[in-house]
């Protein structure tokens, strides 16, 4: 499978279909390239599907960083290397998206946001969503619900850190 270079990380790519125009595709929070799989067929021209930054195939990030910023470099990594015009996400895919569309409003002609990031709120569970990490952080690696023995680890895990430890950050709401 490609494999896109950029200075922080290596991004797992899969591509389907041929010719224009050329749809990127970005999974949800904890998912992979794959969750987007079924719906390839229905997109015409060339599809593009990648894992994001310590998500499913691709690797973790140098940098640590794990920020709607760094997943919307990934996203405009992907599309630009493959010259996409179009763009499809999923919860986080969509954040990441809207986190690319802020600062350049023109990047892609059209765009479909599945189950999109409450990015229009503030996140009101960040104590919950910690507790859970520090649990998972608790857990031997490759092991953890729905990974069965072998499997390469959490979404989150970096070099040097713990596998399975995702922090929750600031808000990415002004007065959030």
């Amino acid at each position: 499978m490609p494999e896109l270079r950029t200075d922080d990380v290596a991004l797992h790519v899969e591509v389907d279909g041929e010719g224009d125009p050329v749809t990127v595709l970005a999974h949800g929070l904890t998912n992979t390239c794959r969750e987007l799989a079924q719906l390839t067929p229905l997109v015409v021209g060339t599809k593009v599907r990648f894992c994001f930054r310590a998500h499913g195939h691709s690797g973790p990030a140098a940098s640590g960083r794990y920020g709607f910023e760094e997943f919307a470099a990934d996203l405009d990594a992907v599309a630009s290397a493959y010259r996409a015009t179009r763009a499809m996400g999923t919860s986080l895919g969509a954040g990441a998206i809207c986190r690319l569309l802020a600062s350049r409003p023109d990047r892609f002609e059209r765009m479909v946001f599945l189950l999109p990031a409450g990015l229009d709120r503030p996140f009101r569970h960040k104590a919950r969503f910690q507790r859970m990490a520090d649990a998972l952080e608790t857990l031997p690696p490759d092991q953890g619900p729905g990974h069965p023995p072998g499997h390469r680890g959490h979404a989150g895990a970096r070099p040097g850190g713990p596998p399975g430890r995702v922090r929750a950050g600031p808000d990415p709401v002004p007065g959030g």
